[in-house]
């Protein structure tokens, strides 16, 4: 596959472009090599999870169970918002993906996405869809 690129690259661009589309291909693959190898791990308990938060390490993102923006318009405390136990640590491109799910029509909600299922719930109530979210992006077991 890289040599069937590397002849389309050259009958397109000319060696030059080659070369520097190779060396901003790397660039990214260098950069990006973090979460994509966070992406490919195997779900973990919420103990293992709850491990790593704040630890700045590539590849990774702190992940609110209980998201904040609806944590605070829900008039939940800060303490249990940002406390140990709704913070985890998650591979960043799957904390993206639970992100844009909290966003979309979902039919397990009555076609209402989860964000808008969830207002006017309970503290239980946004935990437990968050730990659906989590097991179904392969991050919680």
């Amino acid at each position: 596959m890289a040599k069937a690129i590397a002849r389309q690259l050259l009958r397109r661009a000319g060696p030059i472009g080659a070369v520097v589309t190779a060396i901003e291909a790397g660039h990214w693959l260098y950069t990006e090599y973090p979460s994509i190898r966070s992406y490919l791990d195997e779900p973990k308990t919420l103990d293992e999870l709850q491990q790593h938060v704040g630890g700045r390490r590539l590849g990774y993102d702190d992940h609110h169970i209980v998201e904040q923006g609806a944590g605070s318009r829900e008039g939940f405390p800060s303490s249990a918002i940002d406390g140990v136990d709704n913070v985890i640590s998650v591979p960043r491109h799957k904390h993206h993906e639970i992100t844009g799910w909290y966003t979309r029509p979902n039919t397990s909600f009555g076609g209402q996405a989860p964000r808008d299922y969830l207002r006017g719930r309970d503290w239980s109530d946004h935990v437990r869809v968050g730990h659906q979210a989590l097991r179904k992006f392969g991050v919680l077991k």
